[in-house]
Order: structure tokens, then C-alpha cells, then sequence
């Protein structure tokens, strides 16, 4: 039943989707939660696995706007779809309000969804729910080569008469894409796995090229082979249409000693100012006039 609070004037109402594993019911509530309104949905929670598994349950939270002065709001849930989950199926339509029953249209899926429907049956009944409660059946995955008619499905799976659809075959053949997709895709906001080379491996990369260039990483300009334009000589920078001079030989540079580098010129030795400087290396003051002042009397 609807919960009322007339303090708030808000009706919540609640929905559950039913069925097999695998038949759509967390693709059913993304597809509600990618075309509604930002205004008028909340945060979709799904708990699932990397293959699309509900582990707990999907909930989704809808305001359907004001009906005689109250606010109205769907609380929508998917129930796990695996057998060994049956606890959680059983929770999770504890304070249902309308069930949707999606059905897999796969005739390897015939009798998985007559299981599920017996679950729901026998579920409602243990949370002292009215079987009769409103109820509709989706036929999921009418697009495959597989799929069973939907008068062979009404026969084994619809013996009420409930109200029964199918999805749009443009829109199904899209979930089933963003469903296959979204397992290795990543979450919005997050990178991606193949970052970029870190500072470090950066340097490291230089210093490998460096090394097999024959110089030594952060060494100067001077060591090493230089480039074509700083060998080329007067001739070869009056002429450019002749190239840059060849310059030695890797053996000769080898070969040549290097060349001696005269020793750092002495520092100019400091000025001595006998006059202002003493014995200690301190300025030398005036002495002071031990005269006295004459008094004015």
C-alpha cells in the first residue's frame, strides 16, 4: 500500500521489477533513468557485478509531480535475478505496490521465467501481499532469432489476461549495446588506464637516447658529437649549397687528447689599510679628547 504523509503531503508508491536472471530489469531502469527529466529523478543505485549481475537490488527514485495537492513519488526497485538470491527477492517486494514482470522471450528462457513467476506468486504471499495486485508483463529481447511468440508466451506465462508489451526493437537493440559496453567501460570523471609517461620516464628515455648517441646524459654542449650546423666552418656558412664540412671521424676524436685548460687565475690580494684597519682586522677610531667641558659659570 501507498504510504501518505500528510505532514509533508507526499504519497510514495512502490514498484518492483520481476523476473528472471539476465532478462533486462537493470536495463529497464536505466533506460527510465537516461530519459527522464533531471528534475524529477534521483540518483540511480545499482549494486552489480562486472557482467551485469544485481548483487542486492537497483532502486531509482521518480517524482511524478502533484495529484490533489500531494506530491507523488515512485520508488522504483529490480530484485537480483539469480535463484540463490531468493531472501533478497522476498525483501525487496516487502511494501510493493505494483510488480512489472519482465519475461526473457528465448525459448531456452520458457521455463526460468515460469519459475520466477512461481516465486513472485509464492513471495507475495509470504509478505501477506494481495497476488492480485496490479500487474503487467513485458516480453524482453523480441529482437533475437530466438525469440518465442508472444501467443506461445501468453499461453505458458499469462493465464490472468494481464496487460502485456514489448520493448521497441531500436531501443532494446541500443540497451543491449550501452549493457554489453558498460562492464569495461569506465565511470564518468575517471581516466583512463593507459596513462602518460611519468617526469621521470620522460628523463630516463632522454638519458637512454643520449647514451646511445655517444654522449654521456648531463654532460655540456661541448662533450660528444655536435650538431651538422655548429661543425660547418667559413666556407661552409658563405656556402650552403655545398653542406656543412664533414667533420672528424669518431677514432680521431677518440684518438685526440684532450686539450690542457690553464689553471684558474689567482684572486687579486686585498688592499692593507694600516690607517683604518688594526690589529684584529677591525677599523681603527680617533681617540677620544679627555678634556672636560668648561662650565659656563
Amino acid at each position: 500500500m501507498a504510504l501518505f504523509n500528510h505532514a509533508t503531503k507526499e504519497v510514495t508508491a512502490k514498484l518492483v521489477y520481476y523476473g528472471p536472471g539476465l532478462c533486462g530489469k537493470t536495463t529497464n531502469l536505466q533506460w527510465i533513468h537516461e530519459n527522464l527529466s533531471f528534475k524529477t529523478k534521483g540518483k540511480l543505485v545499482s549494486l552489480a557485478t562486472q557482467t551485469d549481475r544485481t548483487l542486492f537490488f537497483d532502486f531509482l527514485p521518480v517524482e511524478l509531480g502533484t495529484i490533489r495537492g500531494m506530491r507523488t513519488r515512485m520508488q522504483i526497485y529490480t530484485v537480483p535475478g539469480q535463484v540463490f538470491y531468493e531472501s533478497t527477492r522476498r525483501m525487496v517486494l516487502k511494501g510493493c505496490d505494483a510488480v512489472v514482470f519482465v519475461a526473457d522471450s528465448q525459448a531456452a528462457m520458457l521455463d526460468a521465467n515460469a519459475e520466477s513467476l512461481r516465486s513472485l506468486r509464492q513471495n507475495l504471499l509470504v509478505n501477506e501481499i494481495d497476488p492480485t495486485i496490479p500487474q503487467v508483463i513485458q516480453y524482453n529481447k523480441r529482437d533475437l532469432p530466438t525469440a518465442l511468440p508472444v501467443s506461445v508466451l501468453n499461453a505458458r506465462l499469462n493465464p490472468r489476461n494481464l496487460p502485456h508489451f514489448e520493448p521497441s526493437p531500436s531501443r532494446a537493440r541500443a540497451s543491449r549495446r550501452r549493457s554489453r559496453a558498460s562492464p569495461g567501460s569506465c565511470s564518468s570523471g575517471s581516466r583512463s588506464t593507459t596513462a602518460r609517461p611519468t617526469r621521470r620516464r620522460r628523463r630516463r628515455r632522454a638519458s637512454d637516447r643520449l647514451r646511445v648517441a655517444g654522449r654521456q646524459p648531463g654532460a655540456g654542449q661541448g662533450d660528444g658529437p655536435r650538431p651538422a650546423r655548429d661543425r660547418e666552418g667559413p666556407a661552409g656558412a658563405a656556402d650552403h649549397g655545398a653542406g656543412p664540412a664533414p667533420g672528424p671521424s669518431a677514432h680521431a676524436r677518440a684518438a685526440k687528447p684532450p686539450a690542457a685548460t690553464a689553471p684558474p687565475a689567482a684572486p687579486p690580494p686585498r688592499p692593507a689599510w694600516p690607517s683604518a684597519v688594526g690589529p684584529t682586522g677591525g677599523p681603527v677610531f680617533p681617540p677620544r679628547s679627555r678634556r672636560r667641558p668648561r662650565s659656563s659659570s
